[in-house]
């Protein structure tokens, strides 16, 4: 997956367009979306998880607890 991330990268309009500009508007929107004390579940292409852009990566850095269900 990161290895997609950074042949992306090559394309820079393409990866802020495709990547980088989509995970911020799906990161705002699970903002929106999480309420004090509750869980939310999240499903979106594999891309979008990973990668310093990724919204697992941009979750954190807003001090959000991110964890994996098995």
């Amino acid at each position: 997956m990161l290895d997609s991330i950074e042949l992306s990268k090559k394309c820079p309009k393409e990866y802020d367009l495709l990547i980088k500009s989509r995970n911020e508007n799906m990161v705002d929107e699970i903002e929106k979306n999480i309420s004090n004390n509750k869980n939310l579940a999240v499903a979106v292409g594999a891309l979008h998880y990973f990668g310093e852009d990724g919204i697992i990566n941009q979750l954190q850095n807003r001090g959000y607890t991110i964890e994996k269900i098995k």
